[in-house]
């Protein structure tokens, strides 16, 4: 059995000019297309999946909206958003805690984001002793 050897190509980074590449996110996001039984149809909601960019779109869609909408959150208690759409926030604040709950529920129209009510999870006021949250099919003690 002989080995062969390929070498890999490594191409250098092209310079694309930011309205340009601006322009192609833009359409990526926004202008998506599928073909359905002959038609063709726009994609209105959310990050299209499939492509080979589809995480990254949507990493960089969901990080925009948490960075536009919940910054005043972030410095009022421990807020982290871990696999993009799991968010966790933790404060002692009761003002911020239910003003960040009626977000939730409301979800974040300009972004057409809306957030399962059956996942959304909800421990003001708690009782006396350890509070416990599942988050990422973990238990977390607080």
């Amino acid at each position: 059995m002989k080995s062969v050897v390929i070498p890999m190509q490594i191409k250098k980074p092209k310079l694309v000019r930011t309205k340009i590449l601006m322009n192609k996110l833009y359409k990526l996001i926004y202008q998506q297309k599928v073909k359905f039984n002959n038609q063709v149809y726009s994609i209105r909601r959310g990050v299209p999946q499939g492509i080979r960019i589809s995480s990254i779109l949507s990493d960089i869609y969901y990080q925009h909206m948490i960075n536009e909408k919940f910054a005043e959150y972030a410095n009022n208690g421990l807020f982290d958003a871990i696999y993009v759409d799991d968010i966790i926030y933790i404060t002692e604040s009761d003002h911020y805690a239910k003003m960040f709950l009626e977000k939730i529920r409301n979800g974040i129209p300009e972004y057409n984001v809306t957030f399962n009510p059956d996942k959304i999870q909800s421990k003001t006021n708690p009782s006396k002793g350890p509070i416990k949250i599942k988050f990422l099919k973990q238990i977390i003690t607080l």
